[in-house]
């Protein structure tokens, strides 16, 4: 939210990224099902990889979540497989609109490692694997 992301999709380009969205308003699920249904496979998030900030959770556990978050659930959610070890409260975060800017990038397993190294000497200290791309299956992502 402090930066632009041009450094970042620099790096993330130099790295080979094959798919990229701005994660901003439909939430990472959104994001990440549009991403999945353009280029026909699904993506695997591992809920528990997700860089939150403090409190998230618990305050979203208290209701302190917006409207935008409960419509992108409702029209994600028949797209999305959400096991069901998934936290109430990391399932409420990975529909939550609040997000500003940040990158979910598909990069060949190969490149990951440095691709992290560079974003997080670049100043992206949140920079996380979060996830597979797997081959097309029922739903466009799946939580666990």
């Amino acid at each position: 939210m402090k930066r632009l992301s041009a450094t970042a999709s620099q790096l993330a380009l130099e790295a080979g990224t094959r798919a990229a969205t701005d994660v901003t308003g439909f939430g990472l699920v959104g994001h990440a099902a549009q991403l999945a249904d353009a280029s026909g496979v699904t993506l695997v998030i591992e809920t528990d990889a997700l860089p939150l900030f403090g409190r998230v959770e618990e305050l979203a556990l208290a209701g302190q979540v917006p409207g935008g978050g409960r419509n992108n659930r409702s029209y994600f959610d028949p797209r999305t497989a959400i096991a069901e070890a998934v936290s109430e409260g990391r399932r409420l975060a990975a529909f939550d609109p609040q997000t500003s800017g940040g990158l979910l990038l598909a990069v060949p397993a190969s490149e990951e490692a440095g691709l992290l190294h560079a974003l997080r000497n670049a100043g992206w200290d949140a920079a996380a694997r979060v996830g597979t791309v797997a081959a097309r299956r029922e739903h466009s992502v799946e939580l666990r």
